[in-house]
């Protein structure tokens, strides 16, 4: 009967995939969660650079330690300092 089927369709497409690159796929409840280049100033290199050392959210960002995000962006001090700000004031 159709009472005995199970919707499977809940779970994840594949449990071993990363997320898609299009954030509207999950729209994050808090700005904690959204992805770095939403942070004034992370533009597409910077991201990059930031998602490949790790940081790939506005918490990380928020988490990290300054000489960190520095040396994975490849940016300057004050710039990082400006990240961390934002980062702080949406948590």
């Amino acid at each position: 009967s159709a009472d005995s089927q199970q919707d499977t369709s809940r779970g994840a497409a594949s449990d071993d995939t990363t997320l898609p690159e299009t954030p509207s796929d999950q729209a994050p409840s808090s700005g904690v969660d959204t992805l770095v280049d939403e942070i004034d100033g992370v533009g597409p290199t910077y991201a990059d650079r930031l998602v490949a050392a790790g940081f790939d959210t506005v918490r990380a960002i928020a988490e990290a330690d300054r000489d960190e995000l520095v040396a994975a962006a490849d940016a300057p001090a004050s710039r990082v300092d400006s990240w961390i700000e934002q980062a702080n004031a949406a948590r």
